[in-house]
């Protein structure tokens, strides 16, 4: 996938790193899309912030853009997703 460096993502301890789309189709395949999908879905989100002219995006933006694209490819990939979020910000 390629490279969008020049978005960065802020993460809730401040840090800030690369966008990178490889990240949103590891986490949505282990929610349970198939490869071809989460590829697909993050494609959809890399495009979206590429045109969007952003220069950051906070990890929540970043979660809410994922949730709202997996209720769309399944439903129960988007659950255990939110559960997984849910789960990590307790542990916070």
């Amino acid at each position: 996938m390629a490279e969008y460096t020049d978005i960065q993502v802020l993460k809730r301890d401040g840090t800030r790193e690369p966008f990178d789309p490889d990240k949103i189709v590891r986490v949505t395949q282990a929610a349970g899309l198939d490869p071809d999908q989460a590829k697909k879905l993050a494609g959809e989100i890399a495009d979206w912030a590429q045109k969007s002219g952003l220069s950051q995006l906070t990890t929540l933006q970043l979660r809410d853009l994922v949730i709202g694209k997996l209720h769309k490819y399944d439903e129960a990939a988007a659950k255990m997703f939110v559960w997984y979020q849910m789960t990590k910000l307790k542990d916070t």
